[in-house]
């Protein structure tokens, strides 16, 4: 099966960062414990890389939507999970 690639730019590219934001809280927060890989290619298919993901994941860490778990690397790699919301 082939997969067709999008490219864009300026506003359009803002907006498509911000839904693979959004698809990967969703991927978080209904299949927890997955790793960067495992989420790149969720998205991106099979051809789907770590840093693909990598900036975005870093982003909803920070704003603590997610928790990043193990050390990184092959034999520990980083796992990622929802934090409970508050309320």
């Amino acid at each position: 099966m082939e997969t067709s690639k999008r490219y864009s730019f300026g506003r359009a590219a803002r907006r498509s960062n911000l839904i693979q934001i959004d698809v990967l809280l969703y991927l978080v927060e209904s299949g927890e414990g997955r790793t960067e890989l495992e989420l790149a290619r969720a998205i991106h298919g099979a051809d789907g890389y770590q840093p693909q993901v990598n900036q975005d994941l870093d982003s909803l860490v920070r704003s603590e939507k997610i928790k990043r778990i193990g050390a990184g690397g092959q034999a520990d790699p980083h796992r990622y999970y929802a934090v409970p919301k508050r309320g």
